[in-house]
């Protein structure tokens, strides 16, 4: 297994538009290093439909509390 690395959610919202645009998902996570699952899992994430106990980023805000 690989290193556990976190990405920001700057970077995974790159992704996330990168996919928008590619011809070949499986391309761009090898340039990225990443796994492609990830990727889709960081999609659904950004979609409001995080998998389960995975963040919801759609619309999310700093926590003030």
């Amino acid at each position: 297994m690989g290193n556990w690395r976190r990405h920001s959610r700057e970077f995974k919202q790159q992704v996330v538009e990168r996919m928008k645009t590619s011809d070949n998902i499986h391309e761009l996570a090898r340039e990225l290093g990443i796994e492609r699952k990830l990727m889709y899992t960081w999609k659904c994430q950004f979609e409001g439909r995080p998998e389960k106990n995975h963040a919801d980023y759609r619309g999310a805000a700093p926590d003030t509390a």
